[in-house]
Protein backbone atom coordinates (compact mmCIF):
# COMPACT_ATOMS: atom_id res chain seq x y z
CA UNK A 1 0.00 0.00 0.00
CA UNK A 2 3.11 2.38 0.52
CA UNK A 3 4.42 2.49 -2.87
CA UNK A 4 0.84 3.11 -4.06
CA UNK A 5 -0.06 5.94 -1.79
CA UNK A 6 3.73 7.02 -2.46
CA UNK A 7 3.36 7.20 -6.10
CA UNK A 8 -0.34 9.12 -6.13
CA UNK A 9 1.24 11.46 -3.64
CA UNK A 10 3.93 12.56 -6.42
CA UNK A 11 1.71 12.41 -9.32
CA UNK A 12 -0.18 15.20 -7.23
CA UNK A 13 2.99 17.08 -6.59
CA UNK A 14 4.17 17.08 -10.32
CA UNK A 15 0.70 17.87 -11.77
CA UNK A 16 0.95 20.81 -9.62
CA UNK A 17 4.28 22.26 -10.64
CA UNK A 18 3.72 21.91 -14.20
CA UNK A 19 0.77 23.91 -13.84
CA UNK A 20 2.61 26.40 -12.25
CA UNK A 21 4.14 27.90 -16.02
CA UNK A 22 0.58 28.34 -17.37
CA UNK A 23 -0.32 30.47 -14.20
CA UNK A 24 3.13 32.74 -14.39
CA UNK A 25 3.26 33.38 -18.07
CA UNK A 26 0.09 36.19 -18.06
CA UNK A 27 1.84 38.72 -15.92
CA UNK A 28 5.53 38.58 -18.50
CA UNK A 29 2.77 38.37 -21.77
CA UNK A 30 1.25 41.66 -20.71
CA UNK A 31 4.87 43.23 -19.72
CA UNK A 32 5.94 42.28 -23.65
CA UNK A 33 3.04 44.13 -25.04
CA UNK A 34 3.78 47.11 -23.11
CA UNK A 35 7.64 47.51 -23.78
CA UNK A 36 6.71 47.06 -27.25
CA UNK A 37 3.90 49.77 -27.27
CA UNK A 38 6.43 52.72 -25.47
CA UNK A 39 9.25 52.95 -26.98
CA UNK A 40 10.38 55.36 -24.45
CA UNK A 41 12.83 55.01 -21.70
CA UNK A 42 11.64 56.16 -18.33
CA UNK A 43 11.77 59.77 -17.54
CA UNK A 44 10.69 63.05 -18.00
CA UNK A 45 11.16 64.25 -21.66
CA UNK A 46 10.78 68.51 -20.64
CA UNK A 47 11.33 69.52 -24.43
CA UNK A 48 9.83 68.35 -27.68
CA UNK A 49 12.87 67.58 -29.20
CA UNK A 50 13.81 65.26 -25.94
CA UNK A 51 10.83 63.49 -26.56
CA UNK A 52 11.75 63.10 -30.69
CA UNK A 53 15.25 61.64 -29.90
CA UNK A 54 13.72 59.83 -27.08
CA UNK A 55 16.49 61.18 -24.89
CA UNK A 56 14.63 61.81 -20.91
CA UNK A 57 15.87 65.67 -19.64
CA UNK A 58 14.84 64.56 -15.90
CA UNK A 59 15.09 61.27 -14.40
CA UNK A 60 14.05 62.54 -10.97
CA UNK A 61 11.88 60.05 -9.25
CA UNK A 62 7.93 61.23 -9.63
CA UNK A 63 4.55 59.41 -8.98
CA UNK A 64 1.28 59.61 -10.60
CA UNK A 65 -1.95 61.13 -8.85
CA UNK A 66 -5.61 60.55 -8.89
CA UNK A 67 -6.95 64.03 -10.48
CA UNK A 68 -9.76 63.74 -8.07
CA UNK A 69 -7.38 63.13 -5.14
CA UNK A 70 -4.19 64.68 -5.79
CA UNK A 71 -2.70 63.31 -2.58
CA UNK A 72 -3.92 60.01 -3.00
CA UNK A 73 -0.84 57.82 -5.21
CA UNK A 74 -1.77 56.04 -7.68
CA UNK A 75 -0.03 52.77 -7.83
CA UNK A 76 -1.03 51.07 -11.00
CA UNK A 77 0.27 53.07 -14.17
CA UNK A 78 -2.91 51.84 -16.55
CA UNK A 79 -5.05 55.32 -16.00
CA UNK A 80 -5.70 57.43 -18.83
CA UNK A 81 -5.89 60.82 -16.95
CA UNK A 82 -3.28 61.95 -13.93
CA UNK A 83 -1.13 64.35 -12.53
CA UNK A 84 2.46 63.64 -11.33
CA UNK A 85 4.43 64.95 -8.83
CA UNK A 86 8.00 64.99 -7.88
CA UNK A 87 8.43 62.52 -4.94
CA UNK A 88 11.47 64.98 -3.14
CA UNK A 89 9.52 68.38 -2.78
CA UNK A 90 5.72 67.64 -3.18
CA UNK A 91 5.36 69.89 -6.13
CA UNK A 92 3.02 69.03 -9.24
CA UNK A 93 5.18 68.09 -12.39
CA UNK A 94 4.49 71.21 -15.04
CA UNK A 95 5.79 72.48 -18.17
CA UNK A 96 6.81 69.55 -19.81
CA UNK A 97 6.18 67.70 -22.86
CA UNK A 98 5.69 64.08 -21.55
CA UNK A 99 6.77 61.46 -19.29
CA UNK A 100 7.38 58.09 -19.69
CA UNK A 101 6.05 56.06 -16.39
CA UNK A 102 6.24 52.87 -15.28
CA UNK A 103 5.87 51.42 -18.64
CA UNK A 104 3.64 53.86 -19.90
CA UNK A 105 3.77 56.97 -22.24
CA UNK A 106 1.93 59.74 -20.91
CA UNK A 107 1.26 63.60 -22.78
CA UNK A 108 0.52 66.97 -20.87
CA UNK A 109 -2.04 68.04 -21.85
CA UNK A 110 -0.86 71.61 -22.25
CA UNK A 111 1.49 70.18 -24.98
CA UNK A 112 -1.43 69.07 -26.63
CA UNK A 113 -2.68 72.13 -26.88
CA UNK A 114 0.87 74.01 -28.01
CA UNK A 115 0.98 71.47 -30.89
CA UNK A 116 -2.88 72.39 -31.95
CA UNK A 117 -3.77 74.71 -34.87
CA UNK A 118 -4.73 77.43 -33.30
CA UNK A 119 -8.50 77.22 -33.55
CA UNK A 120 -8.64 74.12 -31.84
CA UNK A 121 -6.74 75.49 -29.17
CA UNK A 122 -9.28 77.05 -26.96
CA UNK A 123 -11.05 72.92 -26.84
CA UNK A 124 -8.18 72.13 -24.26
CA UNK A 125 -7.86 75.00 -22.23
CA UNK A 126 -8.71 72.75 -18.52
CA UNK A 127 -6.47 70.99 -16.92
CA UNK A 128 -3.10 72.01 -18.40
CA UNK A 129 -1.09 70.52 -15.93
CA UNK A 130 -2.67 66.87 -16.35
CA UNK A 131 -1.33 63.70 -18.21
CA UNK A 132 -3.00 61.40 -20.82
CA UNK A 133 -2.00 58.12 -21.45
CA UNK A 134 -0.94 56.72 -24.93
CA UNK A 135 -2.84 54.02 -25.40
CA UNK A 136 -1.60 52.83 -28.75
CA UNK A 137 1.74 53.87 -30.64
CA UNK A 138 2.36 53.40 -34.08
CA UNK A 139 2.50 55.66 -37.27
CA UNK A 140 0.73 57.92 -34.67
CA UNK A 141 0.25 58.38 -30.90
CA UNK A 142 -3.00 58.06 -29.67
CA UNK A 143 -4.85 58.81 -26.86
CA UNK A 144 -8.68 59.86 -25.90
CA UNK A 145 -10.13 62.39 -23.28
CA UNK A 146 -13.21 64.01 -22.40
CA UNK A 147 -14.11 66.99 -24.04
CA UNK A 148 -16.82 68.94 -22.34
CA UNK A 149 -19.65 70.29 -25.02
CA UNK A 150 -18.61 73.86 -25.69
CA UNK A 151 -15.20 73.23 -25.66
CA UNK A 152 -12.95 72.06 -22.69
CA UNK A 153 -11.20 69.15 -21.90
CA UNK A 154 -13.02 67.58 -19.00
CA UNK A 155 -10.68 65.26 -16.38
CA UNK A 156 -11.31 61.32 -17.58
CA UNK A 157 -10.34 58.42 -15.14
CA UNK A 158 -10.04 54.81 -15.65
CA UNK A 159 -8.15 51.45 -16.92
CA UNK A 160 -7.78 51.00 -20.39
CA UNK A 161 -9.25 53.15 -23.62
CA UNK A 162 -12.68 53.35 -21.69
CA UNK A 163 -12.96 55.96 -18.81
CA UNK A 164 -15.61 57.35 -16.83
CA UNK A 165 -15.74 61.31 -17.21
CA UNK A 166 -16.78 64.01 -14.49
CA UNK A 167 -19.58 65.48 -16.07
CA UNK A 168 -22.11 62.70 -17.37
CA UNK A 169 -23.95 63.53 -20.30
CA UNK A 170 -22.00 67.08 -20.71
CA UNK A 171 -19.17 65.49 -21.36
CA UNK A 172 -17.56 63.53 -25.07
CA UNK A 173 -15.22 60.95 -25.04
CA UNK A 174 -12.94 61.93 -28.38
CA UNK A 175 -9.59 60.89 -29.87
CA UNK A 176 -6.51 62.51 -30.35
CA UNK A 177 -3.60 61.65 -32.04
CA UNK A 178 0.28 63.04 -32.80
CA UNK A 179 1.07 62.96 -36.30
CA UNK A 180 4.83 62.55 -36.47
CA UNK A 181 4.92 63.78 -40.03
CA UNK A 182 3.88 67.12 -39.63
CA UNK A 183 4.32 67.43 -35.27
CA UNK A 184 1.07 68.08 -34.36
CA UNK A 185 -2.13 66.86 -32.39
CA UNK A 186 -5.23 66.37 -33.62
CA UNK A 187 -8.31 66.18 -32.01
CA UNK A 188 -11.65 64.36 -33.57
CA UNK A 189 -14.27 66.41 -32.68
CA UNK A 190 -16.99 64.54 -35.21
CA UNK A 191 -16.99 62.86 -37.64
CA UNK A 192 -16.48 65.00 -40.46
CA UNK A 193 -13.14 66.17 -38.70
CA UNK A 194 -12.07 62.37 -38.48
CA UNK A 195 -13.07 61.88 -42.47
CA UNK A 196 -10.95 64.99 -42.95
CA UNK A 197 -7.82 62.96 -41.60
CA UNK A 198 -8.45 60.19 -43.50
CA UNK A 199 -9.02 61.75 -46.79
CA UNK A 200 -5.53 63.50 -46.15
CA UNK A 201 -3.54 60.22 -45.05
CA UNK A 202 -5.45 57.06 -45.63
CA UNK A 203 -8.02 57.76 -48.43
CA UNK A 204 -8.95 53.92 -48.75
CA UNK A 205 -10.50 54.47 -44.99
CA UNK A 206 -12.84 57.51 -45.52
CA UNK A 207 -16.66 56.08 -44.32
CA UNK A 208 -20.08 57.33 -44.43
CA UNK A 209 -21.13 58.55 -40.49
CA UNK A 210 -24.84 57.28 -39.76
CA UNK A 211 -24.08 60.50 -37.63
CA UNK A 212 -22.27 63.92 -37.00
CA UNK A 213 -20.46 62.44 -33.97
CA UNK A 214 -17.95 59.51 -34.80
CA UNK A 215 -18.54 56.25 -32.12
CA UNK A 216 -15.36 55.99 -30.56
CA UNK A 217 -15.06 52.39 -31.62
CA UNK A 218 -14.67 53.33 -34.93
CA UNK A 219 -11.82 56.02 -34.10
CA UNK A 220 -9.80 53.32 -31.83
CA UNK A 221 -10.22 50.37 -34.80
CA UNK A 222 -9.10 52.76 -37.43
CA UNK A 223 -6.18 54.38 -35.66
CA UNK A 224 -5.58 51.12 -34.15
CA UNK A 225 -5.55 49.41 -37.91
CA UNK A 226 -3.06 52.07 -39.10
CA UNK A 227 -0.75 51.71 -36.30
CA UNK A 228 0.18 48.59 -37.37
CA UNK A 229 0.96 49.36 -40.80
CA UNK A 230 4.04 50.17 -42.20
CA UNK A 231 4.59 53.84 -43.42
CA UNK A 232 5.86 54.56 -46.79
Amino acid sequence: MKPIIVQLFLTVFFCLILQVPSTGQTEPESDNIADMINRYPEGIYVTFEDFIEKKPSDTKRIEARDPFKPKKRIRGAQIDNCFFYYRRNDKRVKDVFAISYSGQLFIQVKSIRDFMEKKERKKLTDHKDSFLRVLDLGNYLYMEGFTKKGGGLGLSIGGGPVSVGTGGPREELKGIIFDFDRNQFDLFTDCKDFNRFLQYEHPERVFKCPKKTVPINIVRDIVFAVNKEEKL
